[in-house]
């Protein structure tokens, strides 16, 4: 889904600039701060339902031109790898899953430094 929403944001950013709009009059438009079409386009904000539909009125676009089309199947499927890592913390409290991402963090550090050496 992260992919979506990135692509989504790259989209609007485009679309926005080729419309030759800035980010505070795209804002008004939509009737939110600059900073919001900021964080969005930069995908650190995720849109309501209400929002893509101003920004679509203020782009006068279709949905088609934000949201990506999937160009195969497999790009947004898991490989069956990350299946099994989702499953492995699929059961797990907040805690554990942090401990894990913290070790799976430091096992991926020293495997780069051992392969670059």
């Amino acid at each position: 889904m992260e992919l979506i929403y990135k692509q989504m944001a790259k989209n609007i950013k485009n679309l926005r600039v080729s419309k030759g709009l800035s980010q505070e009059k795209l804002a008004e438009l939509v009737g939110v701060t600059p900073n919001y079409i900021y964080r969005l386009e930069t995908g650190h904000k995720r849109m309501s339902l209400n929002c893509l539909l101003s920004i679509l009125t203020a782009l006068d676009i279709s949905v088609d031109q934000i949201i990506p089309a999937k160009s195969t199947q497999e790009d947004y499927e898991l490989t069956e790898l990350q299946d099994q890592l989702l499953n492995i913390v699929k059961g797990c409290d907040e805690n554990e899953i942090a401990f894990i991402m913290e070790h799976m963090k430091n096992l991926l550090y020293e495997l780069h430094k051992y392969i670059k050496h």
